[in-house]
């Protein structure tokens, strides 16, 4: 996988967390997510298709995304994953997918985005079609999310 597929949606998850979470991101060590490993119990799934494919992961521990969602809704303390939280996550993934998708097209890159699933569970394995997944943890106040990036050139 290219560094140049999985920076756009790094720069974009921090700018977005900033402006709609009023949230700072400090990027951890970047990792080869391996096969067992479970994702993270609150799961944004966006798929990427055209130049480049594969799937972009936004993963959540549950006490994570309560307190993301609650700093997105201007500090409304979030108890449950309602349909209005489930809802704010899922927009979440498609506006930072959605700004890396414009970075990628200056590069000259052509992707079209799936709208974002939320899977929400415990010990969740999602299969990412043979293409390796790199783990990008970001740290907040709120918690870590980590940003799964498993993207590959599409074979034309």
């Amino acid at each position: 996988m290219k560094v140049e597929y999985i920076n756009p949606f790094i720069e974009s998850a921090s700018e977005v967390l900033e402006e709609i979470a009023q949230l700072h991101s400090d990027r951890g060590n970047l990792r080869l997510k391996q096969t067992n490993e479970p994702f993270r119990d609150v799961c944004a799934i966006i798929g990427v298709v055209g130049d480049i494919q594969g799937q972009v992961i936004y993963g959540f521990d549950q006490s994570t995304a309560r307190n993301v969602v609650s700093r997105m809704m201007m500090g409304a303390e979030v108890t449950e994953f309602d349909e209005m939280a489930r809802s704010a996550l899922g927009e979440l993934g498609n506006i930072v997918s959605g700004r890396a998708s414009i970075k990628l097209e200056k590069l000259g890159k052509n992707i079209d985005l799936s709208p974002p699933t939320l899977v929400m569970a415990t010990n969740v394995h999602i299969s990412s079609l043979k293409i390796g997944m790199i783990v990008v943890p970001l740290g907040t106040d709120c918690g870590v999310i980590d940003l799964y990036v498993g993207l590959e050139e599409s074979k034309k």
